[in-house]
């Protein structure tokens, strides 16, 4: 499908349309040509590709919070991440509310925060994206796997009922390698 910000009757999203569905079949093929070699060990094989994240629609501008948390007098390092911003540091979760254009925010632990607005919100800087990467909201990935090995079936079918997310395929590979 044309991503979201093009208009779905122009001919630019038609263009992109084409464009998109050209690159799936190339990608197809090659994939195609590649589980090709594992004709004899079929009854084997478990073959998961997985891309790096998904993308959400953003808007023109982006927040500094390393610049928000300097002026609130907060001494914790910021990463920016495109939809979200990594905090660094001993910070009290109830300045988080302080800080422009935070929505929520998950305690990974060691003094570090993840935080990330309101769909559509950029942290750090503003390249000209239509699209990013960073809060949960892009967590989830596109999956394709494949093989004779019998958990393949259950893996497709899982994926084909719900997107699968970044953080789920760890355990699934420890078990199937038998960790």
């Amino acid at each position: 499908r044309p991503p979201r910000s093009t208009p779905l009757y122009s001919s630019a999203a038609s263009d992109v349309y084409k464009r998109q569905l050209a690159q799936c079949r190339k990608t197809d093929a090659v994939l195609a040509q590649a589980l090709e070699r594992y004709r004899s060990r079929w009854d084997r094989t478990v073959v998961i590709v997985l891309s790096d994240h998904a993308h959400e629609s953003v808007k023109p501008g982006a927040l500094d919070l390393a610049q928000a948390t300097r002026s609130l007098g907060l001494d914790i390092q910021v990463d920016h991440d495109g939809t979200a911003a990594l905090l660094i540091g001993d910070i009290d979760p109830a300045c988080l509310s302080e800080l422009p254009g935070v929505e929520d925010a998950a305690p990974l632990g060691d003094a570090c925060t993840l935080v990330w607005g309101p769909p559509g919100q950029q942290f750090g800087i503003d390249w000209g994206l239509k699209g990013h990467h960073g809060s949960p909201r892009t967590a989830t990935q596109l999956a394709v796997v494949a093989g004779g090995h019998p958990a393949v079936s259950g893996l497709a079918e899982r994926i084909s009922g719900q997107s699968p997310s970044a953080e789920s395929w760890a355990g699934v590979i420890a078990g199937l390698l038998g960790f």
